[in-house]
């Protein structure tokens, strides 16, 4: 059964930034363990929303391809 998708507060350009930020901070050599696993919660959060933006743009899609499929 497919997840539901709802909708989500951030763009998907803010939210990808927000992410290579993230990545960023987890290159750092110096950044502390308990900051690294903080750090990486967030960014997998937000590759979770990330695919959330491309999932309601896929049904988009699909709704206008059934839009204009079908007269």
């Amino acid at each position: 059964m497919p997840k539901k998708v709802t909708n989500t507060t951030m763009s998907y350009q803010a939210l990808t930034q927000k992410l290579e930020e993230a990545m960023a901070k987890l290159q750092d050599p110096e950044i502390a363990v308990d900051d690294a696993v903080a750090c990486y919660e967030d960014a997998m959060k937000l590759i979770v929303q990330l695919e959330n933006h491309l999932e309601l743009a896929e049904n988009r899609v699909r709704e206008i391809r059934t839009k204009f499929a079908n007269g």
